[in-house]
């Protein structure tokens, strides 16, 4: 995936696996780099904020794991509870071809 449609498809996929799964994505938030060992690569390493019900958060993995583009979960952390709810943060990353189109 290329960068210039590479951010447009991440976020789409990122919401669309939040529909399917039934939960909200808040703060999604990215940061780019040029990978070190190889310099056509472009790392970009998202961050957002999920919530929902347990089941429905890791249906939302799941969604992520089914994308036809490669995510590299780095980290999830369960940062609070409103009832039966969770909210987590996510920290993933993904890579796109340096100019590519």
């Amino acid at each position: 995936m290329g960068e210039q449609a590479g951010f447009s498809q991440v976020a789409a996929d990122l919401q669309e696996a939040a529909n399917q799964a039934g939960i909200s994505l808040e703060a999604v938030s990215y940061q780019t780099r040029v990978d070190e060992q190889q310099a056509d690569l472009l790392r970009v390493e998202v961050s957002a904020t999920l919530e929902g019900l347990y089941p429905s958060l890791l249906r939302y993995l799941e969604e992520l794991e089914k994308s036809p583009h490669f995510y590299l979960i780095s980290e999830l952390a369960v940062v609070g509870a409103r009832g039966s709810e969770l909210r987590l943060e996510l920290k993933l990353a993904t890579y796109f071809r340096r100019g590519a189109a």
